[in-house]
Parts: structure tokens; sequence; C-alpha cells
């Protein structure tokens, strides 16, 4: 899979998974948001055969849907916590323009 974690997004994983046996990181694509679709990220213990591709790196375990996959291939996952705010951001390559908090884009 082309999708890339960052280290502080492989040590946000681990540490949000702890030692729950099974469980992961998803990343989905919504239509929707203020520039068409939305990054969607949760934890989920389900995987869908056929249907998902996994990533896993030093501990961090994190799955896409072939579907989602294809709107984010090359992107670059990672991890930010600071003043401002915290959370998952992905730098996706395939964007042609994006809202301004970043959580939406379009291609």
């Amino acid at each position: 899979m082309d999708l890339h974690l960052t280290p502080s997004a492989k040590e946000k994983i681990t540490k949000l998974m702890g030692e729950e046996s099974g469980v992961f990181l998803r990343l989905s694509i919504q239509g929707g948001g203020c520039a068409g679709f939305s990054y969607n990220f949760l934890i989920d213990q389900v995987l869908n055969e056929g249907e998902d591709l996994i990533l896993e790196e030093d501990g961090a375990k994190f799955v896409i849907d072939t579907v989602s996959h294809e709107l984010v291939k090359g992107s670059h996952i990672d991890y930010t916590d600071d003043l401002m705010w915290s959370g998952f951001i992905v730098k996706n390559p395939n964007a042609t323009s994006k809202c301004g908090c970043g959580t939406s884009f379009s291609v």
C-alpha cells in the first residue's frame, strides 16, 4: 500500500490502541464536507475481507478500504498536537483543493 505513516502518527495509533487486541485505526473517505470529500478516522475492529487494505508498522495498525484508498494514494498520514488543534492530518497529493481546516478535499 502506498500510504505513509509518520512517526508521530504511528506513536498516536499505538497509544490509542493500547493493549487491546484486534482494534485498529480506520480511515474512510465520505462524500460531503465543504470541499467535496471528508476524511473520517475511527477506531474499528471489523475487517471487510477483500475490501480492506492493512498497513502495520512499528505496532501501529492502520486500515483503509480500497475505494477510499484510490482517493488518497501516496498520502502521508501525520498526527499533530499543539495549542491550536490536535488530530490526524492527511497530506494528500491527489487533492486539487481543500477546505481551510484541512478536513475535506476535492480531486
